[in-house]
This record gives structure tokens, sequence and C-alpha cells, in this order.
């Protein structure tokens, strides 16, 4: 029997692309006025300003913010 890699034989997974809807402006002001009551507050007022995905935010700390440079 010839023994193959398994990297050549295994099939990685299909991902199906769906559309991305964006938040409209009064779901997202809605968001910010519920976040601001929160304790991590700045995280859920930054992600989708910015468009940060969970672990990107999660992962910002202030020494990487460079607030003079923007």
């Amino acid at each position: 029997m010839k023994r193959q890699h398994v990297a050549m034989v295994a099939r990685p997974p299909r991902r199906d692309d769906e559309e991305i809807e964006p938040l409209t402006v009064s779901e997202d002001r809605r968001l910010l006025a519920v976040a601001g009551t929160r304790p991590n507050a700045a995280r859920w007022a930054i992600t989708p300003t910015l468009g940060l995905r969970q672990g990107e935010a999660l992962g910002l700390r202030w020494p990487l913010v460079d607030l003079s440079a923007r």
C-alpha cells in the first residue's frame, strides 16, 4: 500500500461566503448607548467604528494606541 501525506488527501473545509450587512445608523447609535453603560464601553465603541473583529478588539492594549498619530 502506498502511503500518502495526510495533507495531500485531506480536503479543506468549505466556506460559504455570506453577504455582510453593516449596522444602520440607528442600530449603531443604540449599540453605543448601551455600550456606554458597560465597564468595557471603549471596546464596544471602537469595534464598529474601526471595523474590528472580536479578537482584534480584545487584543488591543493601550501601549499599542498612538493617539497623536491617530
